[in-house]
């Protein structure tokens, strides 16, 4: 009897010991696989974190905004076109054109240099011996932006067009700068300071040399990736005359910066030599390349 009682109380060692191991091992199993899933979750978490400090300061230069990025251009806007169009004023006919303009702004943001050069050539289609076929204009400005809404310019210009009465004006400018407004649309920019302006007669060859005052506003407007609008306005003021000179250009983009490109100029002269007429107009439809 003794001898059976002891057997009982051996087979409830036995298996007390075996539950024992077994939950232990359990317990055991079960912190390594909670372990593991904490380590899971630390490293997503870090993965996590840098990403979004990836997204939130992206590399100078390079703007993330979800799957695309897009690197600064500082040649953004210039446009190079050629076509053909009518004139209107001393010379009624039509006429071929190149326009170019040059963009370059080395920094991004609102405040630094900025470049900009506007080139246009027209040859007058004419019977007429007396008419000059070749106009040309060359503007060439420059700017620094103290704050983002105060700076400083200094501009050159120069006009060829015989038509209108002079064989060449010069005028040179510097002055206040002030940027209105501006987003990732449009900006607006007022321009204005003395200068001198020089200019040649065709009536009698007589150079001319006078003190002058500049007014200029500059108008960009992006409505997309299709559509963009561009307005100089400017009038300089002498003794005798008020010259005011208009460019407005309206660029379609059709592929991969090439589009279509409609250019209108006007010239007006309060007080034109030699009979001339106060008011010529120079109109153009160009093939054109743009810089995004």
């Amino acid at each position: 009897m003794q001898s059976k009682i002891s057997l009982f109380f051996a087979t409830l060692i036995s298996i007390f010991c075996i539950n024992y191991a077994y939950a232990t091992e359990q317990i055991i199993s079960e912190n390594e696989s909670m372990d593991y899933n904490y380590y899971m979750f630390q490293l997503y978490q870090s993965q996590a974190s840098l990403y979004k400090s990836q997204i939130s300061e992206p590399e100078s230069g390079v703007v993330i905004n979800g799957s695309e990025s897009t690197q600064y251009n500082p040649w953004h806007g210039s446009q190079f076109a050629f076509g053909a169009g009518g004139t209107t004023g001393d010379s009624n006919t039509s006429n071929a054109q190149i326009n170019t303009l040059i963009n370059y702004k080395p920094s991004e943001g609102e405040i630094g240099w900025n470049f900009n050069t506007i080139e246009q050539y027209n040859y007058i289609y004419s019977t007429n011996s007396t008419d000059n076929k070749n106009r040309l204009y060359i503007q060439q400005n420059g700017s620094y932006m103290f704050t983002e809404h105060n700076g400083a310019f200094a501009q050159a210009s120069y006009l060829n067009d015989a038509n209108d009465g002079y064989f060449y004006v010069w005028n040179q400018n510097a002055g206040y700068q002030l940027q209105v407004f501006s987003n990732k649309s449009n900006n607006l920019l007022l321009s204005f300071g003395p200068g001198i302006q020089e200019r040649q007669i065709t009536t009698n060859n007589n150079v001319e040399i006078k003190p002058s005052w500049l007014t200029q506003i500059t108008y960009n407007l992006s409505l997309n990736k299709v559509i963009s609008f561009n307005e100089q306005l400017q009038n300089v003021a002498t003794a005798d005359n008020n010259s005011s000179y208009s460019i407005t250009t309206l660029t379609l983009e059709v592929f991969d910066g090439f589009g279509v490109n409609f250019n209108y100029q006007v010239t007006y002269n309060s007080n034109p030599v030699g009979g001339k007429a106060r008011l010529n107009t120079i109109s153009g439809v160009n093939l054109v390349y743009a810089i995004d």
